[in-house]
């Protein structure tokens, strides 16, 4: 479960806890955290380009591309 599905866990729980919420609220609410957790990676996943992916995966940064050299005729 990612971190955004254990915060909505925990503010359901609060609350249920406080009577702000009913059961069957706060069952409809879990499933729709467990649901929305589950498939997250596999919606960004699809989302991402393969290649993307591969590089984001790798933990190699993609080096940014040289600067351009700066000639005198570049100078005003």
């Amino acid at each position: 479960m990612n971190a955004r599905g254990m915060m909505i866990l925990i503010f359901i729980n609060i609350g249920l806890a406080q009577g702000l919420i009913t059961k069957p609220v706060f069952s409809v609410l879990v499933v729709v955290a467990v649901v929305t957790s589950a498939t997250a990676l596999l919606l960004y996943r699809r989302a991402l380009p393969k290649h993307l992916e591969m590089q984001l995966g790798s933990g190699v940064p993609t080096p940014a591309p040289a600067p351009h050299p700066l000639t005198t005729t570049d100078m005003h």
